[in-house]
């Protein structure tokens, strides 16, 4: 089916970015697996999703102009598109034995990233004496708390954080509401 022909009412998802490594694996063992075979797999594994969305034409154009522009800038031309992230980068680095001068400018950022470590390690550090001490408070303040666990709730009866086994908070974005 063409991309102009289609009238799309379910979209499937193939989530393959997280299971690209096993799949890839899987097919080296046995490469006589059917198609449905893998789908079905991967179904059971949690990582194919079916949605019902309503057709949308400008959406649709955007896919398809989007689509040509990928295919013409990377498939025809065999360039890979350029790494999106940390992950990406390390998927394209070659294993190399040597040395490198680093320049003014990586300089600049290996000290940046060293400063940001440092400050999320104070981060983490704070927001676990936070934790201890909200829930040290929990214990005192909410004596009718069940033994399997405990919620805390604001003025208005609205959670702001819970414990059950697992300690839970809601985001700040929620305790502006």
């Amino acid at each position: 089916m063409g991309l102009s022909k289609c009238n799309i009412t379910e979209v499937c998802c193939l989530v393959f970015p997280r299971v690209q490594d096993e799949l890839l694996n899987l097919l080296e063992i046995n490469n006589e697996l059917e198609k449905n075979e893998i789908i079905s797999s991967l179904v059971k594994l949690g990582f194919f999703y079916r949605y019902t969305v309503e057709f949308s034409q400008d959406i649709w154009d955007i896919i398809q102009e989007k689509s040509i522009v990928f295919w013409d800038k990377y498939i025809k031309t065999i360039t890979p598109p350029p790494a999106q992230g940390f992950n990406d980068m390390k998927k394209i680095m070659k294993p190399v034995n040597g040395e490198c001068i680093a320049t003014p400018e990586i300089t600049t950022k290996v000290n940046l990233y060293n400063k940001i470590n440092k400050e999320l390690d104070r981060v983490e550090k704070n927001k676990d004496l936070l934790k201890s001490q909200i829930l040290d408070l929990m214990r005192i303040n909410c004596t009718e708390a069940e033994t399997n666990g405990m919620i805390l709730l604001d003025n208005r009866g609205i959670k702001l954080a819970g414990f059950n086994k697992k300690f839970t908070v809601r985001k700040e974005k929620d305790l502006d509401a």
